[in-house]
């Protein structure tokens, strides 16, 4: 029999005897929710079950959509434009899987601790712009005529490396943009010649470092 609500007011919630109405602290996204690569084997959340409720795609429907994505990825390798499209499809069908399961965690999630029980990951929703360190040179090296090889300090969240050198009081000119910080090797120099050296990374949410302390090496 359903209650009766005659008497109530228009804002009033029902909830089960057995319920609260909890609110998250912070709201919690699941980091799996995010559109999928084309061509990279997906893996699921080891468990999706919250104690208490029922997901929107039952897991075993999730795994059934991954295996089909798998062998249609493998199919596309092969090469035709059917194939692809069918890949596409079977991709498209299981990234909606993945966004609907994970809306699901994220609002039957009441603490961060019950979130990751589900195998989901929480996203963190700081977007604080994070500056860069600053690198070091720590080696200098002349391994070949004209030329000179660094070895830098790695430099969290950096993509790649930009190398300036300098001659007596000139101007500074760029010698490179390196991929590693164990070994860049600046070529082209004169031999003989004194040369000064500094070093920025590029990368994170700010785009550049500061440069590096200069250092200074002759090249042979």
């Amino acid at each position: 029999m359903s209650p009766d609500t005659t008497n109530l007011p228009a804002d009033t919630n029902l909830l089960p005897a057995n319920k609260e109405a909890v609110t998250p602290d912070k709201e919690l996204l699941p980091a799996d929710t995010v559109p999928l690569p084309a061509d990279k084997t997906i893996l699921l959340p080891d468990k999706i079950f919250l104690s208490g409720s029922n997901p929107l795609v039952p897991l075993a429907t999730l795994s059934g959509l991954q295996s089909d994505f798998e062998q249609k990825m493998l199919a596309s390798n092969l090469g035709g434009r059917i194939s692809t499209a069918i890949k596409n499809e079977a991709r498209a069908a299981l990234t909606d899987a993945l966004r609907r399961e994970g809306i699901y965690v994220q609002g039957a999630s009441l603490s961060l601790s019950m979130l990751l029980s589900s195998g989901y990951s929480a996203a963190s929703q700081n977007r604080a712009q994070t500056q860069l360190l600053k690198p070091s040179i720590l080696k200098i090296l002349n391994e070949g005529i004209g030329q000179l090889t660094l070895r830098v300090s790695s430099v969290a969240n950096a993509r790649s490396y930009q190398v300036q050198v300098q001659v007596g009081n000139g101007v500074w000119q760029d010698a490179g943009v390196f991929p590693q910080a164990r070994r860049m090797v600046v070529m082209n120099l004169t031999p003989g010649t004194m040369y000064y050296i500094r070093v920025r990374a590029i990368g994170g949410s700010t785009g550049y470092s500061q440069w590096s302390d200069v250092n200074g090496a002759r090249s042979l």
